[in-house]
């Protein structure tokens, strides 16, 4: 029985066996009980210090209930986790991003930190070849996402991240919110030209009260490919790379 709810029947297959002595003993088959099915949260959060064990209190008293169910040590696994609508909170800390694309944002949500300089999402630890299309921080191909309130640093050298903020080219995404972050570029001359963010295409994107850090030969806000309509740009501080 899939519905939410306490006291619901279970049958678990695939069993892993753990444990100092678990070569002592074997299962197979399923295993049937009752358990509590929890719904999908909307609100998730985000702390790069949290370990442990799955289904623990990773926050005692604070407002996480179970580590890796809204709560989490990845931005990536949160947002796979959280429902669509919902919110990803990111604590204080420096969170290193190295996959290509870096995080993906497939459903609406919004991504909040805890303040600009306080959540740094950060590619400086990437350090691999480029691949172009591919290298970018926070890929967005969904609508209604907003990202607020935190530290976007593509990296330091040409070899991190080519994008900060993508929407693919002709992809329609319709209402995407940067807000009260700081967005940094550290590299010069990337020759594929470094973009802070980028819009594929779509309409009622928003570029609100960001600081944002440019380089020679890129590009602070780049309008690709796709028909971008109704967009607002206010209230942001634009200025060469310290």
């Amino acid at each position: 029985n899939a519905s939410v709810g306490n006291g619901k029947a279970v049958t678990a297959s695939v069993i892993t066996l753990t444990g100092a002595d678990k070569d002592n003993y074997s299962f197979a088959g399923t295993a049937t009980g009752t358990g509590n099915i929890l719904p999908v949260p909307e609100v998730v959060y985000v702390n790069g210090s949290w370990t442990g064990q799955v289904w623990t209190d990773p926050d005692s008293t604070g407002p996480a209930t179970f580590f890796g169910y809204d709560a989490f040590a990845t931005i990536q696994e949160a947002v796979d986790a959280v429902a669509v609508d919902g919110t990803v909170n990111v604590a204080s800390g420096t969170y290193n991003i190295t996959a290509t694309p870096g995080i993906t944002i497939n459903k609406s949500l919004t991504i909040s930190g805890a303040g600009i300089g306080s959540t740094v999402v950060s590619g400086s630890a990437k350090d691999a070849s480029v691949a172009n299309g591919q290298d970018v921080l926070f890929n967005a191909t969904a609508d209604n996402v907003t990202i607020k309130n935190l530290t976007i640093d593509l990296g330091d050298s040409d070899s991190d991240y080519d994008v900060g903020i993508f929407t693919p080219n002709n992809g329609g995404i319709d209402n995407l919110t940067v807000q009260n972050s700081s967005l940094l570029y550290a590299a010069y001359g990337n020759p594929v030209g470094e973009q802070l963010i980028h819009l594929g295409g779509g309409s009622g994107a928003t570029i609100s009260g960001n600081t944002m850090e440019t380089a020679s030969g890129n590009s602070t806000l780049y309008v690709g490919d796709g028909s971008n309509s109704s967009l607002t740009i206010n209230d942001n501080t634009v200025a060469p790379v310290s």
